[in-house]
């Protein structure tokens, strides 16, 4: 954590704190309550543990998400973020930024490309086909009976 940080960068670092250690008390009490209900059911196979590693690695990816690790580990899975782009934080923006660069979303971005369109399509004008007749709606009647 940056020691330059403005009070209102550090409020909302000890709110996803708080966030976490919420996380991680519900994370606690729910495994303690499975492995109770494995104990009391007969103590086969351990099946708690899939929840506890799944859940595990989860809040540990958002343990490294805060910055809860020492710099040593940080650096080292900052390492690995950089080969899985899609695991950084502004993966989504880019995506995003990126896919409304392809379509259009206002109505004025619409105009535009629609102007481009119809330009294209009076430089290369291209041979039409005879357009069809429309069908003639069938007229329904209806009995009383």
């Amino acid at each position: 954590m940056d020691k330059n940080m403005s009070e209102e960068e550090v409020r909302r670092y000890v709110i996803k704190l708080k966030g976490f250690y919420s996380q991680v008390s519900v994370y606690a009490f729910v495994n303690v309550c499975l492995i109770f209900i494995w104990l009391f059911s007969g103590a086969g196979a351990f099946w708690p543990i899939w929840n506890i590693v799944i859940w595990g690695v989860v809040l540990g990816f958002q343990a490294l998400k805060i910055g809860l690790f020492p710099k040593e580990v940080q650096q080292f899975m900052d390492a690995v973020m950089e080969k899985l782009p899609f695991l950084k934080g502004d993966w989504e923006d880019k995506q995003v930024k990126g896919i409304m660069k392809e379509e259009p979303t206002s109505k004025e971005e619409m105009a535009k490309a629609a102007a481009k369109t119809e330009k294209k399509a009076k430089a290369s004008p291209k041979k039409t086909t005879a357009t069809k007749k429309p069908a003639a709606k069938k007229k329904t009647t209806t009995t009383k009976k």
